[in-house]
């Protein structure tokens, strides 16, 4: 029986194919799905509440032992849709805008946070 072991976090630019691959923190695994909604005061003091159709998702994601060559491949996919796939099996479909390197303990080496915002819809060129 063959036995597939996920050790890393995986993006992948629909765009252009490329893909990236690095270790990941055990956050990377807590995605959170929201829907907009709010809480309206009527006559006689009852409230009802509204929401918005549709699901909005974000899925804060931490790269651990990256290259700065790689900060720059990360930093030139912002704004652009990519498949995440993490160490447990879990996609998303997203995009991301901000990159935010940290200081390692290693000079060469980075940890990387970026938040991805779910697609629900991935449009076609």
């Amino acid at each position: 029986m063959t036995v597939l072991k996920l050790t890393r976090g995986w993006l992948l630019n629909i765009a252009t194919g490329q893909l990236f691959s690095s270790y990941t923190d055990d956050s990377s695994a807590n995605p959170t799905y929201t829907e907009d909604g709010d809480v309206v005061n009527h006559a006689g003091g009852r409230q009802r509440g509204y929401s918005i159709e549709g699901e909005a998702g974000e899925w804060p994601v931490t790269f651990v032992d990256v290259k700065l060559a790689d900060i720059t491949l990360l930093r030139s996919w912002k704004s652009e849709t990519v498949l995440y796939r993490n160490h447990r099996g879990q996609a998303m479909y997203g995009i991301y805008f901000a990159v935010v390197p940290q200081a390692h303990k290693t000079p060469s080496l980075y940890n990387v946070q970026i938040t991805l915002h779910l697609e629900s819809i991935v449009a076609g060129v």
